[in-house]
């Protein structure tokens, strides 16, 4: 099941599909894949990343039913 969470839910071991910003250059090896440290969400969050998609299925869930929009 794909999810839309913002990035302050994003947790190491979530498998993100998208990072929904059309900015970064189009790599989408690098683009999506399991979060496997904290430095990665860091990054993210350094790229002006709001929002993220994850994969339920692939890796671990949110616990966020609907996130807010800013």
């Amino acid at each position: 099941m794909i999810k839309r969470v913002p990035i302050s839910a994003l947790k190491v071991g979530m498998y993100i599909t998208d990072l929904n910003n059309d900015w970064i250059p189009h790599n989408t090896q690098r683009k999506r894949g399991v979060i496997r440290r904290e430095e990665t969400i860091e990054k993210i969050r350094k790229m002006g990343v709001q929002f993220v998609y994850i994969d339920a299925q692939k890796g671990k869930d949110s616990r966020i039913r609907k996130p807010q929009l800013p």
